[in-house]
């Protein structure tokens, strides 16, 4: 039986006990490509590479950081709005990237508050990495599996 979230994390929290969904054909090249991106990043040193995709490019940002992407879970769940090209969700208050893509909610989760302003767009669903941090209104943020690699 799948495992998954009872009440919506905290802030910050890592979030665990969530079921993996089966990936598809081309979610796994995806995912494959980011876990590539992400390892290149954890051992790069004093080494910078740049990528032309901007989730892989993510990806490795994070390696740089010390975040391994393969420990962390593969959710699905949805957002209102369609996926930008870029896999990325951008802030207007502070007009910059939010590092990750905004969902409305992650299925075991409760739907973030800021809804209220999207509602209006259709509901979309996504799967991807889900990141050990929240958005700017506390929303969950993933690395979508379903952008196109141009690297």
């Amino acid at each position: 039986m799948d495992k998954k979230i009872e009440t919506a994390p905290s802030k910050g929290e890592i979030r665990e006990n969530l079921s993996t969904p089966t990936l598809s054909s081309s979610e796994e090249g995806v995912f494959l490509c980011l876990k590539n991106a992400n390892k290149e990043g954890l051992r790069s040193g004093d080494q910078y590479w740049s990528y032309h995709t901007p989730i892989l490019q993510l990806a490795y940002n994070l390696g740089k950081k010390g975040m391994d992407l393969s420990a962390l879970h593969i959710v699905t769940g949805y957002r209102y709005g369609g996926v930008h090209w870029s896999g990325l969700s951008h802030n207007y208050a502070s007009d910059t990237s939010e590092g990750g893509l905004s969902m409305a909610k992650i299925d075991g989760e409760k739907e973030c508050g800021s809804v209220i302003w999207f509602a209006d767009r259709d509901k979309v669903q996504a799967r991807g990495i889900l990141l050990p941090y929240r958005g700017s209104d506390g929303e969950a943020l993933i690395i979508p599996l379903n952008v196109e690699i141009f690297d």
